[in-house]
């Protein structure tokens, strides 16, 4: 009897420890299931890795095709854009690369004791020089869509604000498109996007989403230049334009939502504003404006004789694009119903930006874990 007296403790204590594993069991296993919001939209990145490497061999023989196109254009003693105008773009590039570094040095200072406490150590400094470069896209991308609505506006499409007619877009090609100072901007948009495939490979390896940034930005650099080499400038300038005026409401809803201050009711608002712009512009405009007339013109347009491979290129690429657009405007409106149920804004794209990040954070919670 004594004996099983003595042992009621020793099974109770059992069963206290028991219950303390189990739950800190359950707590692992909950983080686990809540990992994928905590994380941010990251499964897909392997997907993106292959996309990019299924496309390669694509994109390799686009140039090839370009020369086909350049040769039947001076059989017929036509003129072309030369491929030697992309030194304008790659010293636009280097300018880009300047500007921008003097941007980040002069801004961080001032910006980092606006961002939110909530993004502390190394998230807290990265975070600041992403909003430091939103800042500067918000200006960037409002000057050159103002310059082409102010120059282009003839050609525009009145889904897009404009006087044209989608039908129209590809009006007069392949000939030489003599708009004015339409080449001067497509070299100088190319050489941003050149700046911006360099930059997301050599400063931004780290990045939780390297792969999804960096198909986007080498998807528009060969975008540009298949564009522009083939004659495709005015319906090129047309995708540009649609998406450089979505980005003017993303880049500074970017830029808020990291802020230590938020305007009561206006950040939710003008949040909605610019998911609905992304997914007129991107979902309904660049679709049914852009991307069809491209189609019809590879299938129905055979005249004048030229190489038809360049034409079906612009055309896979504008689906490329077509796919990565509705996965954003997805993505920003899984971001606004999440803040819409929650009440509060609820980053579930990227919460953390670098995978340096995601592993000191995971390091802590191990360690949590072992001291409880």
């Amino acid at each position: 009897m004594l004996e099983k007296a003595s042992s009621l403790p020793s099974k109770e204590g059992s069963s206290e420890s028991s219950l303390v594993k189990k739950s800190g069991d359950h707590k692992r296993r909950t983080k686990k299931h809540g990992g994928s919001s905590e994380s941010g939209m990251n499964k897909g990145e392997n997907l993106w890795m292959v996309f990019f490497l299924c496309t390669m061999p694509i994109f390799v023989y686009m140039f090839y095709a370009l020369t086909l196109f350049h040769s039947e254009m001076e059989k017929r003693d036509m003129p072309v854009y030369k491929f030697s105008d992309f030194k304008l773009s790659i010293m636009a590039a280097c300018l880009f690369y300047f500007i921008k570094n003097i941007w980040e040095r002069a801004m961080y200072p001032i910006v980092e004791p606006f961002i939110n406490k909530k993004h502390v150590g190394l998230e807290r400094e990265i975070r600041t020089k992403r909003v430091v470069k939103w800042i500067f896209d918000f200006f960037y991308y409002l000057g050159f869509t103002v310059f082409g609505y102010m120059y282009f506006f003839e050609y525009i499409p009145q889904i897009m604000g404009g006087n044209a007619q989608c039908i129209n877009n590809f009006r007069g090609y392949p000939y030489f498109q003599d708009t004015k100072w339409l080449q001067e901007y497509y070299l100088l948009q190319l050489g941003n996007h050149t700046y911006r495939t360099v930059d997301q490979c050599l400063r931004k390896r780290n990045d939780i989403k390297f792969w999804e940034y960096f198909l986007h930005h080498f998807l528009a650099l060969v975008l540009v230049v298949h564009s522009y080499a083939s004659h495709w400038t005015r319906p090129g300038s047309l995708v540009l334009l649609s998406h450089d005026f979505t980005d003017i409401f993303l880049s500074s809803v970017r830029a808020q939502e990291a802020l230590r201050y938020q305007i009561p009711y206006f950040f939710p608002i003008y949040f909605a504003f610019t998911v609905l712009t992304w997914a007129y512009m991107r979902g309904i405009v660049f679709p049914a404006c852009i991307m069809s007339t491209a189609w019809e013109l590879y299938f129905l347009d055979s005249y004048p004789p030229r190489a038809r491979i360049c034409d079906l290129f612009f055309a896979i690429m504008t689906v490329f694009l077509c796919v990565m657009n509705f996965y954003w405007i997805y993505a920003l409106s899984k971001v606004g119903l999440k803040s819409l149920f929650s009440r509060s804004y609820a980053n579930v794209y990227d919460p953390t930006i670098t995978k340096k990040v995601k592993n000191e954070e995971e390091t802590d919670d191990g360690e949590k874990e072992k001291n409880d």
